[in-house]
Order: C-alpha cells, then structure tokens, then sequence
C-alpha cells in the first residue's frame, strides 16, 4: 500500500512522459500511478522505456476510461495549474504543499495530485472538483512546464512527508460521496428550474461544487445528511 500521495495523470499524451514521471516518483518513494485516457493506449512501451528502473510502477499504473473513476475513492486533491483560474480557491505554492498536507491531516494515500494533458492542462471540470490549486512558482514569462518535470518538482518536494508525525488522521468523506451529493443537487436543481439563463449553467455548476470544495473536512455522514436535507426540502416544495 502506498504511503505517500497518489499522482494522477489526466489525459497524458507521450508515453514518455508518463515514463519520466514514473522514474521520479521512484527516486522519491511514490508508488501509486493512475492514468486517465492515456492518447497512445495502454500498455506503453516508450512509457516502460523511459521509467528504467521504476518501470514496476508503469507497469502496475492503473487506468481509467475517466477522471471521476479515477479519484473516486480520494478524499483530498490539488489541482496542478500553471495559469490563474476564475474560481476562487485556494492556490498553494508547492514549496508550501508538504505544510498545507500537514494541516489537513488526510491519510497520504487518500490524497490525489491531478496533473493535466501536455498541451492543454487540466479543465475547469476537473478543476472544480479539486480542493486547492498548487502552482510552481516560475518566470511570469515562462510559466508552462512538462508534466514530467513538474511531477518531479512536486515529488521531491513531498519525499519526506511519509515520515513526518502527525496526529490520527480524519475518515473524510471520499470524491464518490461528495459526487453523489452533488448527483442529488444538481438535479433537484434542474428539476426546480433554478438556473435562470441556461447558458450559464455549468459555470453555476462549477461555482456550486466549489463552495462545498472548499471545506475540506466534511465525513462521509455529514455528506448523507446534506443528501437527505435538499431531498427533503425538495419534497416539502412539491
């Protein structure tokens, strides 16, 4: 079982990429890969070529056919973004990530960090979905950086955290059941007629999930009272 973060590649498309971020995470103790829609399919021989000596962990990467699959049983993601988002969430600075962990008091291996396609980076969709936004500090002239060196970067700057102390972690509720809070929500809400200029729907959506997104510390039974209140109230309007 992995005891460090689990790193997420969302719609990669070099093989060679997933290979480089595979060998970082073995020269800093990360284990656990999954891939989401990988361009090229799967197995990936300039993936396992790449990795070298972690090609085990290419190997044993797990793969998605898609991004909610993939984090369902996650109870905390960052979101890596190398350009501002409208959305008002807070951005970590990576050489604060370790720090910011610790104060959340997740179990490492229930913690996911979402690293978008080469070209395009992660989308508001996913985004949403995440807690906060870590970015890499770099030139404001130059901000893009590989996925394989940015795995890297934020690899090493965790490397240690494993070891760290930390007081008994939470069981928070995991993306799945804040996914089918959000399922019951966004229906009711549909079925009210709530959303007043059908244009701006999703970006409703998106500003929604991150109001609840951003209290990080919510069970699995308080996400099931929030299902069985708007149920209720849902009711109590018909």
């Amino acid at each position: 079982m992995s005891h460090n973060p689990v790193i997420i590649l969302v719609n990669p498309q070099m093989g060679e990429n997933i290979g480089f971020t595979a060998r970082s995470m073995g020269n800093f103790g990360f284990n656990e890969l999954r891939i989401v829609n990988p361009r090229d399919g799967w197995p990936n021989k300039a993936a396992e070529a790449t990795a070298v000596k972690s090609v085990n962990i290419v190997k044993d990467a797990k793969i998605f056919d898609s991004f909610n699959a993939a984090v369902e049983d996650l109870e905390f993601l960052y979101a890596t973004s190398a350009r501002s988002r409208d959305f008002n969430k807070e951005y970590v600075n990576s050489k604060e990530i370790k720090n910011d962990i610790k104060k959340h008091n997740v179990k490492l291996n229930k913690i996911g960090i979402l690293f978008g396609a080469e070209k395009s980076g992660l989308d508001n969709e996913m985004i949403s979905y995440a807690n906060k936004i870590v970015y890499i500090p770099t030139d404001p002239n130059s901000k893009s950086i590989n996925i394989a060196i940015s795995s890297a970067l934020l690899c090493y700057e965790l490397s240690d955290l494993g070891s760290a102390k930390t007081n008994k972690h939470q069981d928070l509720a995991t993306q799945k059941d804040l996914g089918n809070f959000f399922s019951h929500l966004e229906r009711m809400l549909d079925e009210t007629n709530f959303y007043k200029i059908p244009e701006k729907r999703d970006k409703m959506l998106h500003n929604i999930r991150n109001i609840f997104k951003r209290i990080h510390n919510l069970t699995s039974n308080e996400v099931s009272t929030l299902i069985g209140i708007i149920k209720d109230l849902f009711n109590y309007q018909k």
